[in-house]
């Protein structure tokens, strides 16, 4: 295995002879019971690195996402199974809350800089770099870390410019539903009927996940709503486009409904996500704890009645992904020329 200075070496030496640009491998977290966010997020970065000329690759633990991946114009990678099969690159970047601290560690010999993206600040991490996108960011311990290591808050929010491009004003009452990847739909159809039932009669879009095999029943079941569409791995930029307002999961896509200026009624439908109820209640937006559907109903009437109060105006700017890039190619490039340095 090569050592930390004979990485950073070839890795300064490639790029003096043939400028080959910069390699990112990603390493990005997904499946049924996990859903898309990581996924997601990471393709998003992934498309900002490219634009700056870097050469991307994305594994995923499965596989099962390679058509996604390559898709979005990447090339899929295989998941390494063991720290001797770590493949080299210039930059590599986690987003799993499963890969372990020892194999961060073990990275350091074969990548010049590391990024970890993290929500929750809940276990160590083996980075030179740390980026928390949440509105909660700052407000978590990292004091482990040194303060240049760390790109926290919305300002570093990797979310597709799309989603800011879908702000502009709507005239039709239209709801937007989805519980992200890990929902089979179920919830997605229980949030509609919740809406029928708190009084709202304009259309309603289901957005709901590739990952999973759903029964004749739920579409049967869908269809006795009047007024529901179901979207299968649509363009959520373009569902956000046309809604007036967003009721669903409160992780990743509670930001880019932020970004596309629609109201919105979050739920937490898993544990990392109490951390951003919490967040948005402080900023007073009304944000459920758990899917209970009489709370779900009585909320919604709140919604319907003033939208005007659950909306996050420029809780997250524009330009995420590429202030993330920027600071990523000035760290490589320093990380790189001290290197250097000490070559000569």
């Amino acid at each position: 295995m090569l050592s930390t200075s004979e990485a950073l070496a070839r890795a300064a030496a490639r790029r003096d002879r043939r400028r080959s640009p910069v390699r990112a491998l990603f390493l990005a977290d997904c499946g049924p019971s996990i859903g898309l966010g990581h996924l997601r997020r990471s393709l998003v970065l992934a498309h900002a690195l490219a634009r700056a000329g870097a050469v991307c690759e994305v594994a995923t633990p499965s596989g099962s996402e390679r058509d996604m991946i390559v898709g979005q114009g990447f090339t899929p990678s295989r998941w390494p199974a063991a720290s001797a099969e770590l493949p080299a690159a210039d930059l590599v970047i986690f987003d799993s809350y499963r890969i372990e601290l020892a194999t961060m560690r073990a990275w350091r010999a074969r990548a010049a800089l590391r990024l970890a993206i993290d929500d929750l600040a809940d276990r160590p991490l083996a980075a030179e770099l740390v980026l928390n996108q949440n509105l909660f960011a700052d407000e978590l311990d990292y004091s482990e870390l040194p303060e240049h290591a760390l790109l926290l808050g919305p300002d570093y929010a990797l979310i597709d410019p799309a989603f800011h491009e879908a702000n502009r004003p709507r005239s039709e009452p239209r709801a937007l539903v989805s519980f992200g990847g890990s929902d089979d739909g179920s919830l997605a159809l229980r949030a509609a009927g919740a809406l029928r039932a708190a009084g709202f009669e304009g259309p309603i879009d289901l957005a709901l996940s590739p990952l999973h095999e759903r029964p004749n029943a739920l579409w049967e079941a869908a269809g006795d709503i009047e007024g529901v569409t179901l979207h299968e791995g649509a363009a959520m930029p373009a569902l956000m486009a046309r809604a007036s307002f967003y009721l669903g999961g409160a992780g990743t896509t509670v930001l880019e409904a932020a970004a596309a200026g629609l109201p919105m009624l979050p739920i937490a439908i898993a544990g990392n996500q109490q951390a951003n109820i919490r967040a948005l209640g402080q900023r007073g937006i009304m944000a459920l704890p758990g899917f209970e559907d009489a709370a779900v109903i009585e909320a919604a009437r709140r919604l319907i009645a003033a939208p005007e109060k659950a909306v996050l105006p420029g809780a997250v700017p524009p330009g995420g992904p590429a202030r993330a890039v920027a600071r990523l190619m000035a760290e490589l490039e320093h990380t790189t020329s001290l290197h250097r340095g000490e070559r000569a």
